[in-house]
């Protein structure tokens, strides 16, 4: 009962954001060079994250390698994806990881979307928008440091620690609930 509820307001939802969907993409809202603990990775691990970041940005949650992976070094990247790569809040932190023969390399590894397809774009348009609301709402004249402050002020005000439901420390929880 409850998943067929949820299904409906997932449809009702798609149903009245298609005309979003049709219109535009969200691009990122920064560039990749002002993620700091990218630069701090080696290239080979950049390129690790490259490729995972292409796949799960495309819905694809199977990521193939061209070439084997040590475990160790795609850990790392892993991590930097979790962490550091907001828009992607549709990625459950488990996953599934296929080894060589060898128990150290990896071949492919399979993410866990905590949604569909359609509901990750819906989402993303809206969590978007709303960021872009509360970016143009900041004072212009005004130094980075109190730019900062005023976001983080904003933040504490508009969001409340719940868990009512299971989206709630999620950033469509906290920005669209």
């Amino acid at each position: 009962m409850i998943e067929t509820m949820r299904k409906r307001i997932a449809l009702i939802t798609i149903i009245m954001i298609i005309p979003v969907l049709l219109s535009a993409v969200p691009s990122l809202p920064y560039p990749i060079d002002t993620v700091i603990s990218y630069h701090c990775l080696s290239d080979y691990q950049k390129n690790i994250v490259d490729t995972i970041y292409e796949s799960l940005s495309d819905c694809d949650f199977m990521v193939e390698f061209d070439e084997a992976v040590p475990e160790a070094e795609l850990d790392i990247a892993i991590e930097n994806i979790m962490f550091d790569y907001p828009e992607l809040f549709y990625i459950d932190y488990e996953y599934e990881l296929y080894y060589t023969d060898d128990d150290t390399m990896i071949t492919d590894i399979s993410f866990n979307p905590t949604m569909s397809t359609d509901e990750i774009r819906v989402y993303s348009m809206l969590l978007f928008r709303k960021a872009e609301d509360i970016l143009s709402m900041i004072p212009v004249n005004i130094s980075d440091y109190e730019k900062e402050l005023w976001l983080h002020d904003y933040l504490a005000i508009l969001i409340d620690y719940s868990t009512e439901t299971e989206t709630d420390y999620t950033p469509q929880g906290a920005l669209l609930r």
